[in-house]
């Protein structure tokens, strides 16, 4: 009967240290006083560099309301300096200017359809004086109930024929043809005559226009 041979495990091997052999350990203490040392300034560097950082933001948001309260301050005495009120004469705005509002005001009223119609007179409305807006939505009101049940569109093409100033207002009369179509359908062709009459207001911190409709009339061709 054969007997195994039995394993014996191979021992690792030894290793040995280093040699310290003409290295001095007198200097090791200053060398790990010195990382020690190098460590802790770095450190300080990142917290000085945090407090700065934090400092500028801070500099920076208090610099940002102070200039914006500062504005405020500026723009309250502006209108204490400056009148409510200033007068205007009709040559402080251009004829042009008067022109694109006649243009523009007869495109919103000749150019529309079912969905636009009511948005295109509400902003003409707000172009006019109280009275007069007053009577031009009450008058619109069937206009538009009839634009939305019928579907209807129209496009228009207006000729500003003459711009009469008289006594600081703006006579301006026009010649305007307009194609109505209900659900698509070529149902008419309208001619009529506008006449607007414009007036300048007076300059305020309040108001976004200085041209006011005060009569807006159309009589057919």
């Amino acid at each position: 009967m054969k007997h195994s041979a039995s394993k014996i495990p191979l021992k690792s091997p030894i290793i040995e240290p280093p040699s310290s052999e003409g290295v001095s350990f007198e200097s090791l203490p200053s060398f790990i006083s010195y990382k020690a040392a190098l460590k802790k300034e770095r450190n300080a560097y990142k917290g000085l560099s945090k407090v700065l950082s934090i400092l500028l933001v801070g500099i920076l948001v208090f610099g940002g309301y102070s200039f914006n309260g500062l504005l405020d301050r500026l723009k309250t005495k502006e209108y204490i300096v400056f009148p409510e009120f200033v007068p205007v004469k009709p040559n402080n705005i251009r004829d042009d200017e008067i022109r694109h509002f006649a243009e523009d005001t007869l495109n919103l009223f000749g150019s529309f359809s079912a969905k636009t119609i009511e948005k295109n007179f509400d902003l003409i409305a707000e172009r006019m004086q109280k009275d007069q807006r007053i009577k031009f939505l009450r008058d619109a009101r069937e206009i538009i109930l009839w634009a939305e049940e019928e579907n209807i569109i129209t496009s228009s093409d207006c000729t500003i024929d003459k711009i009469i100033v008289d006594d600081g207002i703006y006579n301006i009369t026009s010649t305007c043809k307009q194609e109505v179509f209900s659900n698509f359908e070529h149902i008419k062709t309208v001619r009529e005559r506008i006449l607007m009459k414009f007036k300048l207001l007076a300059v305020s911190s309040k108001r976004k226009r200085l041209i006011e409709i005060i009569d807006f009339l159309r009589k057919s061709n």
